[in-house]
């Protein structure tokens, strides 16, 4: 009868273990997907900043002459 309640003991510690890993899983996926678009963004902004760059040099060359 022991081994009964050791291996009910432990169905419900797999469960548990299961359950934490499935919620890392969801957890970790999430935060890809919000890595990815933070990424995104960056390059975006980069994009940006070296679109303007030019451009603010200029300015700063008119404002110096």
């Amino acid at each position: 009868m022991a081994w009964r309640k050791h291996l009910a003991t432990e169905k419900k510690r797999l469960a548990e273990k299961t359950s934490a890993a499935e919620a890392l899983q969801k957890s970790l996926g999430k935060t890809k997907a919000e890595n990815a678009e933070l990424l995104k963004k960056v390059a975006e902004l980069e994009a940006r900043v070296a679109e303007l760059e030019p451009v603010v040099e200029e300015e700063v060359g008119a404002e110096a002459a």
